[in-house]
């Protein structure tokens, strides 16, 4: 996840610096901690230690700034804390634990604060509020509750990662952005948010992944979202979100959308194939070798340079199934705006199934309910004897880590029954590979 390069200071055995002893099979903190009172980085992660960590660890040196105790068995901490063990940290990672009860928050000076995929329940403490430079906060596939501290709105003009997915929080979803936010990820899916879309949402200039899926929000498209210049994926799927969705030349205008999944509200209206002519992604992607979508940030933590890299992830449904992405390919593209009440003629160019590639994995239940569908595989056969071909100008997957894709032009198979189905998936074969 980071890089880190000594640029001062000598390490000795008794007196060490930087340890690190990630993936090493420990199944317990190793006695080489003690005495070490100058211990500035600590890095024990991807390990099998288990039970709770010592209050002698937490006691080993006032000047540790990094500690990443993540992919562990911890269960929680042997003592009750009043104050944060570690005053100058900037790096909490941990992680993928057992951890049950939330951690102490950590100190002003913290930059990267990591807890997802634990147990921890409770609220969120409003001492979070004296966080006021963090750059990274995931919480995400927790058992959180509560309502969101308002306080959040302050952190936008530091707070980039902003991952609070799978947890019980209600309530509505505060104003997370100001004037010159730095937020990249807002994940706030999986939720029970309600109410409306914060509008603040559209000062997020830098944002590249806004996910609210899943919850109970009850607000009509937000076409204000649409100028975003660096939006890459959006997912409001499976709220009570309504009406019609609106004009081409206004809404998805972000030149850099990829991910558009708006499936399970209530949306209404005709939808013009002007839609995705306007999209930028389906003329041409030039992709030299894989490449994940995340975001970046360097810090200098006691001397020494990190650089800090966060793969954005998502969950979409893929061929009805519910599919965890923990990692996002550049030329990844998918669209679903199924389950609403779109109305409307199909273009007669789209009836017949296009044929090639991923189409041809579909079976028969891909397509139910499309009565005007013909073509394989379907026993309904089109007028023209012809099958219709995919309309890609050329696609190129070489069998090793790289590849190459380019395509001019995409039709979306278009479904009509009880709600409209858009549903096309680019480079899922190359992600399930890597």
């Amino acid at each position: 996840m980071s890089f880190l390069s000594k640029t001062n200071g000598n390490a000795t055995l008794n007196n060490v610096e930087v340890l690190e002893l990630g993936s090493c099979n420990l199944r317990h903190f190793p006695d080489i901690l003690h005495n070490q009172t100058r211990l500035l980085w600590l890095d024990l992660s991807d390990n099998n230690i288990h039970g709770q960590i010592p209050k002698w660890v937490m006691n080993i040196s006032e000047e540790t700034t990094v500690v990443n105790f993540s992919y562990n068995l911890l269960t929680g901490f042997d003592q009750s804390m009043v104050n944060f063990p570690w005053p100058q940290l900037q790096m909490l990672d941990l992680r993928s634990n057992k951890l049950q009860a939330l951690p102490l928050i950590p100190p002003p000076s913290a930059l990267v604060y990591l807890v997802a995929d634990n147990m921890i329940q409770g609220e969120i403490s409003p001492l979070i509020c004296n966080l006021s430079s963090l750059y990274s906060f995931d919480m995400s596939n927790n058992k959180l509750r509560g309502i969101l501290p308002t306080c959040l709105s302050n952190f936008s003009s530091s707070l980039t990662i902003l991952n609070l997915r799978g947890n019980n929080f209600h309530g509505s979803i505060p104003q997370l952005c100001v004037k010159g936010s730095r937020m990249k990820m807002i994940d706030l899916s999986q939720n029970q948010f309600k109410g409306v879309l914060p509008r603040s949402l559209s000062n997020c200039r830098k944002l590249e992944i806004l996910n609210l899926g899943s919850n109970n929000l009850n607000d009509v498209f937000p076409t204000w979202l649409g100028p975003l210049p660096k939006l890459r994926v959006l997912i409001l799927r499976h709220n009570g979100l309504y009406g019609v969705v609106g004009s081409p030349t206004t809404i998805f205008a972000s030149p850099k959308l990829r991910i558009l999944d708006i499936s399970s509200n209530r949306f209404t209206g005709k939808l013009p194939f002007e839609y995705f002519r306007n999209w930028k992604f389906v003329n041409k992607v030039d992709v030299n070798g894989c490449r994940y979508m995340l975001a970046s940030t360097s810090f200098n933590p006691s001397g020494y340079g990190v650089d800090d890299f966060y793969p954005y992830s998502m969950t979409i449904i893929n061929k009805g199934k519910e599919t965890v992405y923990p990692k996002i390919v550049e030329v990844f593209a998918a669209i679903d705006l199924s389950s609403n009440k779109f109305n409307g003629m199909i273009p007669k160019f789209i009836g017949p199934i296009p044929h090639g590639n991923q189409f041809d994995t579909f079976d028969n239940s891909s397509f139910d309910g499309n009565s005007g569908l013909c073509g394989y595989p379907l026993s309904k056969k089109c007028e023209n004897s012809k099958p219709s071909p995919l309309p890609i100008s050329s696609i190129e997957v070489y069998q090793d880590s790289w590849f190459h894709i380019q395509f001019d032009w995409i039709i979306i198979l278009m479904g009509y029954g009880s709600g409209l189905v858009i549903g096309v998936v680019i480079g899922n074969i190359m992600t399930e590979k890597k």
